[in-house]
């Protein structure tokens, strides 16, 4: 194995990675989309919920908040990965 073979396959590791990390980064901007219709979505149910102020509305509420907890932490990975 020559040298120019050694440097063709770093260059395609190299491109390679890159693909991952665009991939990543796709991935990481979905999920963020679905975990924010979530929480819109969970609002909205919540609020038509509480006004009927059954157990359901609790629950719902509960879910709202452990999604908003999870966007954020999202968001928190995704400033300090530097995404």
């Amino acid at each position: 194995m020559g040298i120019a073979q050694i440097d063709e396959l770093v260059n395609e590791i190299q491109d390679s990675e890159e693909g991952i990390r665009e991939i990543a980064i796709s991935i990481v901007k979905i999920v963020k989309i679905i975990a924010a219709v979530a929480v819109v979505v969970g609002g909205l149910s919540f609020l038509y919920l509480r006004s009927q102020d059954s157990d359901l509305a609790k629950k719902v509420g509960n879910i709202v908040l452990g999604i908003a907890v999870f966007f954020i932490l999202l968001t928190l990975g995704e400033n300090i990965g530097g995404f």
